[in-house]
């Protein structure tokens, strides 16, 4: 005898509602003729975000044609992969990002279908997120190297300008704004332009700096705190006092220094303090979690923060990344963890 069983209408729903969140599918409908002749990337560092400024109808043909991005996302939130994502794509054009030129060389570019200055569509952003955090954890990019096409693009000196400058495109420039990008899961953004502050190029258009970056959170007014991200000595100081403040020798301040080597604020003299070689990482407000081990877990150190986008992942080969980034299961042991100090 067949017994049938019936299943709750409520019961089936919240059985497949995790499958429908956690899908993404890819339309390979406007694949580019020009992905055999295009070279594969030797390095993915960024991940730049664009805004057609026409209709999908339109910019499909042209991004296809011309191979102009890796992805699209049209406005019923559909992607279309339209370059092979480990090739180049030419999306970003005349582009800089602190001293790096030829972003296209180092980046994935994904178009959205819109415009530079409306929002996009509900559906726009769930596609937009998930495939933000498919790309992340395969290239382990962190939030603030997602940048907008208008961060990174740059004219050449002309009649109204006489020297390189930021301004050359508005593209995609509400995706640096705050509250879209936490709908986008990004918690952290760039504070400040670093090549504007080095002085290889000048903020031409007022109301584009003022969005990317708003001016209390922008350069000079920098918090010393970044909400997570660890800070660089001589990128953003050129002294553990100039990156971390009153805060340099504290035991919550930690200083990671090439070689491995974890150093403690309080074990730091001033002498200590003044010969730390430039690039070494600086957590201000963090504890040392523990280091994993074969019996010792990411999980059982941190515990349902062991994914948070604060808390951090020494690798024995001094690669860093950040909770959100992480799979436990591919940590390996020997690692530190690094946690917000309660």
């Amino acid at each position: 005898m067949i017994r049938r069983i019936v299943v709750p209408g409520f019961l089936l729903l919240a059985l497949l509602l995790p499958v429908a969140a956690n899908s993404l599918t890819f339309s390979d409908e406007w694949i580019s003729p020009r992905n055999n002749e295009r070279e594969r990337r030797e390095e993915t560092r960024y991940i730049i975000l664009h805004t057609t400024e026409a209709a999908s109808s339109s910019a499909l043909q042209k991004l296809q044609l011309r191979g102009e991005a890796h992805y699209l996302i049209d406005e019923t939130g559909r992607v279309f992969r339209i370059v092979d994502r480990h090739r180049i794509a030419y999306h970003c054009g005349r582009s800089m990002w602190d001293g790096r030129r030829n972003l296209d060389r180092i980046s994935i570019g994904i178009e959205v279908a819109g415009y530079h200055d409306r929002e996009i569509g509900d559906a726009q952003y769930h596609a937009l997120a998930a495939l933000l955090r498919k790309l992340r954890r395969i290239y382990n990019i962190p939030d603030d190297r997602v940048l907008t096409h208008s961060m990174v693009a740059y004219g050449a000196p002309n009649r109204w300008h006489s020297r390189d400058h930021r301004g050359r495109k508005r593209c995609g420039m509400q995706f640096a704004r705050d509250d879209v990008r936490r709908r986008l899961g990004l918690q952290r953004r760039p504070l400040f332009d670093p090549d504007v502050q080095a002085g290889r190029l000048i903020h031409a258009d007022p109301v584009l700096a003022a969005t990317l970056f708003p001016p209390a959170r922008s350069g000079a007014g920098r918090s010393h705190d970044a909400g997570g991200m660890p800070l660089v000595l001589g990128r953003d100081g050129n002294t553990p006092t100039a990156v971390a403040g009153t805060k340099w020798n504290r035991p919550c301040t930690l200083y990671f220094l090439s070689g491995g080597r974890l150093v403690v604020g309080n074990t730091l003299s001033e002498t200590d303090a003044r010969t730390l070689p430039t690039n070494t990482r600086v957590w201000i407000g963090y504890r040392i979690g523990g280091t994993v081990t074969r019996e010792r877990r990411a999980f059982d150190i941190s515990g349902p923060r062991w994914d948070a986008p604060d808390t951090f992942y020494l690798f024995p080969d001094e690669t860093v990344i950040s909770g959100d980034l992480a799979d436990e299961r591919r940590i390996p042991t020997g690692t530190r963890i690094l946690m917000r100090a309660k």
